[in-house]
Formats: structure tokens, sequence, C-alpha cells
């Protein structure tokens, strides 16, 4: 059985295949830091929330979010308002 032949143009569109790879991982990594890091505000005052948050609750702690120290509001890890709590 015989190899598969490698000619310059297999070896072109295999490079191509890499680079796109590695220009699609560093895409998602600049979003997802752009959007970690990101300043919130609250939804109700627009104060600004730390970077650095501490849990008031258990909810909090899993899946993240903050309560406002200005006014009380309880937040989503995006910034928006929790109703009914």
């Amino acid at each position: 059985m015989d190899p598969l032949p490698i000619n310059d143009n297999t070896l072109l569109i295999g490079a191509l295949v890499v680079l796109v790879g590695i220009v699609v991982l560093i895409v998602l990594v600049g979003v997802f830091l752009y959007n970690a890091f990101k300043p919130r505000h609250c939804s109700k005052c627009h104060a600004e929330m730390p970077v650095v948050r501490m849990p008031k609750n258990m909810r909090q702690a899993l899946w993240g979010g903050w309560t406002c120290s200005n006014c009380g509001c309880e937040l989503d890890r995006k910034g928006r308002e929790i109703s009914g709590k």
C-alpha cells in the first residue's frame, strides 16, 4: 500500500488550516477576556461593581453575581437585576 503523496499544495492547505485555527482561537480568547473583565454596573443606581467580588449567598458563589453596596439590588453575573429576590 502506497502512502499518500505529499506535495506543495498539500502542505499549503495544511498550513492554512492551522493558521485559521490559530486565528479563531485568538478571537475566542479575546472575546472571553473582554467579557470577563468588562466593568459591570448596577441596573438601578448605575454604581460600578468591583472586579473582585465577595458573594453574599450560595447562588452568587456558584453562578456569579453581586449585591449592590449602594442600593442593595441583587445582580446576576452579567449585571442584570434579579427580579423576585
